[in-house]
């Protein structure tokens, strides 16, 4: 998750479904455990445990389970009642809808984010009131500094949904 700390990669068989780097599917996956992606598919991806992608992998459709995480391109939306990563090699083009969310320096996210603030507060006038978020993240280089290119910047826009009552 952060440097110098490396995260174990799950075994194989903690998944119920697993799609190796030539399986190609069209259609629906609906699963009560967790489902891991290395080839290429169309359609939606449905888990109530994780789904990972795998680096190389491609879908073109949405993901809804517990925890997220995506090492290849998606291009569909995300929902995620846990957590939420894109690694380096992980490219996003959607938008999501989850609880937490990282994204390794590399990784790209093209889209609108909506962080679950169930329980985030935040104090205005004395007030204390509920303030759902919106966040947009560009990790595109910014051409118009002299830095240096190889290094992408993070650039991100935060917005409240609702306006706090006077």
């Amino acid at each position: 998750m952060f440097k110098g700390v490396k995260k174990e990669q799950p075994s194989p068989s903690s998944f119920d479904v697993l799609l190796g780097k030539t399986a190609e599917f069209t259609g629906s996956i609906t699963c009560e455990g967790s489902i891991r992606i290395d080839g290429k598919g169309v359609g939606n991806v449905i888990s109530k445990g994780d789904v990972l992608m795998g680096v190389g992998s491609k879908l073109e459709g949405n993901i809804e389970a517990n925890n997220i995480e995506i090492s290849g391109e998606v291009h569909g939306n995300i929902k995620a009642t846990g957590a939420f990563r894109i690694y380096e090699s992980g490219v996003l083009f959607g938008d999501i809808n989850v609880s937490s969310f990282v994204i390794d320096e590399g990784g790209v996210f093209e889209g609108e984010c909506h962080i679950n603030t169930k329980g985030l507060k935040q104090t205005l006038s004395s007030k204390t009131i509920d303030l759902p978020l919106k966040a947009n993240f560009d990790t595109k280089p910014d051409a118009t500094k002299n830095e240096d290119k190889s290094k992408n910047n993070l650039n991100a826009t935060i917005q409240s949904e609702k306006k706090p009552s006077a």
